[in-house]
């Protein structure tokens, strides 16, 4: 139904019937099915990938609190316990290397002056 604003009064608009289609309606038919098709393959691309980014897991751990303070505690433990582990590594190698440079004539006396004193340091603990 079609308001006419002029004379207030409701004017009826019928189509007039027909068999079939026309080439341009079946033309626009097909690229609509293209075009849902396209949003159809787009939709899939879109939801595998929120699946490989586990959006669900995510969202339900920033939900849970308690799980996510035990998380970051045992992260928090770990990153310290590495970092323990790789500066003890790391001087252990500098102590060995500073060693093993003692016979140099030029550098080895200040060299050992600087063992002895982490040793001293290391012995006072």
């Amino acid at each position: 139904m079609i308001l006419d604003a002029e004379e207030n009064k409701s004017v009826c608009a019928i189509k007039p019937f027909r068999m079939g289609y026309s080439t341009l309606e079946v033309t626009g038919m097909a690229e609509n099915q293209k075009a849902t098709g396209s949003l159809q393959m787009q939709v899939d691309r879109l939801a595998t990938s929120l699946d490989k980014a586990r959006l669900a897991e995510y969202v339900e751990l920033q939900t849970n609190t308690r799980r996510l303070l035990y998380l970051n505690f045992l992260a928090g433990v770990a990153r310290g316990f590495g970092m323990a582990v790789g500066f003890t590594l790391v001087g252990a190698l500098l102590l060995y290397l500073l060693r093993q440079m003692v016979s140099i004539p030029v550098l080895g006396s200040f060299i050992a002056q600087i063992v002895d004193i982490v040793t001293m340091q290391l012995g006072r603990r």
